[in-house]
């Protein structure tokens, strides 16, 4: 079977709307949405209900995020000599402050919701 060529105009939309794209990394776009709602780094708090003083915890909870939602894991994330990606901060991050209901309703928000998530009430979906 021989494969249909791509028309000239097929190719010229893909190069235009492939350069209208920014490229950007999901850690950054993380970050970034981090910025414009402080209040999503704030909503995950320690498991012992302590205040964090982990010195660029935003960071660490992007780290986290990407590792865990791209499946790849710490090691193409850590940064040694920058303390917010070392392996044990990350590990100590993940183990600390994300609990599955506290994630899943993160996930869930709608723009405008209350980003205070008691830890006591259920998720939605892992009752």
């Amino acid at each position: 079977m021989k494969a249909i060529e791509e028309p000239p105009s097929l190719v010229d939309l893909r190069t235009r709307t492939t350069a209208m794209l920014p490229r950007v990394e999901l850690p950054e776009a993380i970050l970034e949405v981090m910025s414009w709602v402080p209040e999503l780094a704030k909503a995950f708090t320690a498991v012992s209900g302590g205040r964090s003083r982990l010195k660029d915890l935003p960071v660490s909870i992007a780290a986290c995020l990407t590792a865990h939602s791209l499946n790849v894991g710490y090691r193409p994330i850590v940064k040694k000599g920058f303390e917010a990606l070392e392996r044990s901060r990350l590990s100590h991050v993940y183990q600390n402050y994300f609990r599955p209901g506290r994630v899943v309703r993160l996930f869930l928000l709608q723009p405008g919701d209350d980003l205070r998530l008691p830890d006591e009430e259920p998720a939605v979906g892992l009752e």
